[in-house]
């Protein structure tokens, strides 16, 4: 599924056999709106539990799954932001239910996760992962209509 408005293109890919509890081009797309993010290029890819390792082990040298794993491929001269994100719906279902909340709600913070990589926001200290997930938990809970 591919959409182009001004310069922002979504493409969505659904490589896994569970099944998706939203829209995940509209939720991609109010995320991005929610994030004032109105340019660029997303991939986002929905991937079973083998890709995912294989995925891991080829650039990161993990050999276990992950529930996303983001790419930025924007080139800092042209200023369009472009990414390709990798989801595992395994994973989110088990962190959903480690949480204590929906598969829909993890998904839109898993979602959301990718964007805040691509906009410059990591998650390798405890104040900037307490930062991410601040913002992933507003993010989803206003997007709690979006389906």
């Amino acid at each position: 599924m591919t959409s182009a408005s001004l310069s922002l293109e979504v493409v969505i890919n659904h490589h896994s056999e569970i099944v998706l509890p939203v829209d995940p081009y509209r939720v991609l797309v109010a995320i991005l709106s929610d994030l004032n993010v109105v340019s660029g290029y997303f991939e986002y890819s929905f991937v079973d539990p083998a890709t995912m390792i294989q995925i891991n082990m080829a650039h990161l040298a993990h050999d276990y799954v992950t529930d996303i794993i983001t790419y930025d491929l924007s080139e800092s001269d042209e200023g369009c932001m472009q990414g390709d994100v990798y989801i595992c719906l395994e994973e989110v279902q088990k962190n959903a239910d480690v949480f204590g909340h929906s598969f829909e709600f993890e998904l839109k913070i898993v979602m959301t996760h990718g964007i805040l990589h691509l906009l410059g926001y990591d998650d390798d200290t405890d104040d900037a992962r307490a930062e991410m997930d601040r913002i992933q938990w507003d993010v989803a809970t206003r997007l709690a209509g979006i389906r």
